[in-house]
């Protein structure tokens, strides 16, 4: 009888962790099926779409039975990696499934099916024995995004229930939403696509405040905000204009309520009172800490 000849190992790609919208997707070069002598070192390529991953170059590392001696090209604009790598001195050879490398991607939109593919893999057992390689598949990743949430409370000084500031959520590709921020300064901006957002609050007669990146992941909370009062003409700084204008406004048989701070239904000396206590504040002296808590 003919003795039946093992199984040539095939090298794959592997999911290390499943995809989660708006995280990294980690991915594994696996050599299953490696048969006696074994495997001591290889190269691959590796293709992706740049349009629809980014790399995280930092990520890149052998897998953790191979010794780091390994040598990277890589091409991350042209969406392709060039590896090689090797075990070294008096190590012995690696049979069974051995990991070769893993990497890890950005997702950049959503929405999409991508593939990453395999090309040019050699393997190789100590001494420089070839091993014979099966062609390999490439792994179709679904690029799914459910969605994200802002929620958290803008406090406007003076009357805290009063409403009005409104916010607007902008991700970077210019998408925006925006809402008008009830009584009691809850808001939830709901159904938002996963990325991140420059999210900015504004309200007429208060200082604008902004936030520059916040990530739009599921029921994601922000620190509170609170406006200050005093910025009458809306030039992001509460100076002896907005203090004249205010005071020529005072006990006005038709004020401008939206300059009423304290919400009682009059501009006089309390209003006058929060204007005083945010003099020389501006609108750059008021970003949004909008961490998550």
């Amino acid at each position: 009888m003919l003795a039946q000849s093992p199984e040539p190992p095939a090298v794959t790609l592997r999911l290390v962790t499943p995809i989660t919208p708006g995280q990294p997707v980690d991915v594994a070069v696996v050599a299953v099926n490696v048969p006696q002598p074994g495997l001591f070192g290889g190269q691959f390529e590796l293709y992706f779409n740049p349009a629809h991953l980014r790399p995280i170059g930092s990520s890149l590392s052998p897998g953790a039975d191979i010794a780091p001696a390994a040598v990277a090209r890589t091409h991350w604009s042209e969406g392709r990696l060039a590896y090689a790598l090797s075990r070294q001195n008096d190590a012995g050879n690696l049979a069974g499934e051995v990991t070769l490398a893993t990497l890890s991607f950005e997702p950049i939109v959503s929405n999409i099916q991508t593939n990453l593919t395999l090309a040019n893999v050699v393997l190789g057992a100590r001494g420089g024995a070839p091993l014979r390689v099966t062609q390999t598949s490439p792994l179709r990743l679904a690029l799914a995004d459910t969605g994200g949430s802002f929620t958290g409370q803008i406090v406007v000084e003076g009357a805290p229930r009063q409403p009005g500031p409104v916010i607007t959520a902008t991700r970077n590709d210019s998408l925006t939403f925006n809402q008008t921020v009830a009584a009691g300064g809850e808001f939830t901006l709901a159904n938002l696509p996963s990325g991140k957002y420059t999210l900015s609050v504004e309200k007429p007669g208060y200082l604008a405040a902004t936030c520059a990146a916040a990530t739009a992941s599921p029921a994601t909370r922000l620190a509170p905000l609170t406006l200050r009062a005093g910025d009458v003409d809306g030039s992001g700084l509460i100076d002896v204009a907005d203090a004249v204008a205010l005071g020529g406004m005072m006990n006005s048989p038709a004020p401008d309520l939206t300059l009423d701070y304290t919400a009682d239904g009059l501009i006089d000396i309390l209003d006058l009172i929060l204007l005083a206590a945010n003099y020389g504040q501006s609108a750059n002296q008021n970003p949004w800490p909008c961490r998550p808590l």
